[in-house]
């Protein structure tokens, strides 16, 4: 089974991150992996998602939370990046980014000079996974989301809201794929099963890759693959390629 790499900070209670080696179906597996930060405070644990939209699920925004959160992740992502580039073979890491903090200046800039430190201190590639989007889309919201991640990774690609068929707009705005959370969740299969497929199909209507994250058990890995989804992760899924 899939398992992932870990990376963690020194502080006590403070973000760790876990890196979960994607598997390519139907193809070599490739030094690709995908971020998937945590922490385990006073509070209780918190990981993925809601660990990435805290601060921004209130009306009135908590700007230093999503930016500190964002600035430890990347700054894990980097030292995993050292930590594991041998031989001149430096990884790619897929990196979740909560879309409504790229239009806040103090997230935008962190996320611009972390990526900058991890451009200059290592040889890893990235690819960041937009996600959070809000209900209604537009080219121009697109396109500013673009022009502020482009400089700084190999391509980034899309997670859409949950229910969207439509990946045309994605497409236009030169997404190089789309992404589909599971959530570590054991879902019927029977149940799951025509949410993956309506969701390849539309993906490939607008030629983008597909990647499905979160697969709970080898259940979950067959019908995805079975689906058509290109990039695997979770701990279900099997690390050889069929």
């Amino acid at each position: 089974m899939n398992e992932p790499l870990s990376q963690t900070n020194t502080v006590p209670a403070d973000l760790t991150a876990k890196f979960w080696p994607v598997v390519v179906s139907g193809a070599p597996a490739e030094n690709l992996y995908y971020c998937m930060p945590e922490i385990e405070g006073t509070g209780g644990a918190m990981s993925g998602d809601a660990l990435l939209v805290a601060g921004s699920t209130e009306r009135i925004l908590d700007q230093a939370l999503m930016t500190s959160n964002l600035s430890k992740m990347l700054s894990l992502v980097e030292r995993f990046i050292n930590k594991v580039s041998v031989d001149g073979k430096s990884p790619t890491v897929i990196v979740p980014i909560n879309v409504l903090g790229l239009g806040l200046s103090s997230f935008a800039n962190a996320f611009a000079e972390k990526c900058r430190e991890i451009q200059n201190n290592s040889e890893g590639k990235l690819v960041f996974e937009l996600f959070n989007f809000p209900e209604k889309l537009s080219l121009e919201y697109l396109d500013n989301l673009a022009i502020t991640v482009f400089p700084f990774c190999r391509h980034y690609i899309a997670r859409p809201r949950p229910g969207w068929t439509n990946f045309t707009i994605f497409t236009n705005c030169n997404f190089q794929g789309v992404s589909f959370h599971l959530m570590d969740k054991a879902w019927p299969a029977e149940q799951i099963k025509p949410h993956l497929q309506t969701f390849c199909a539309s993906a490939g209507a607008g030629r983008l890759h597909t990647y499905l994250h979160g697969i709970a058990n080898e259940t979950l890995d067959k019908v995805a693959r079975t689906a058509g989804f290109t990039y695997l992760n979770g701990p279900g899924v099997r690390s050889a390629i069929s």
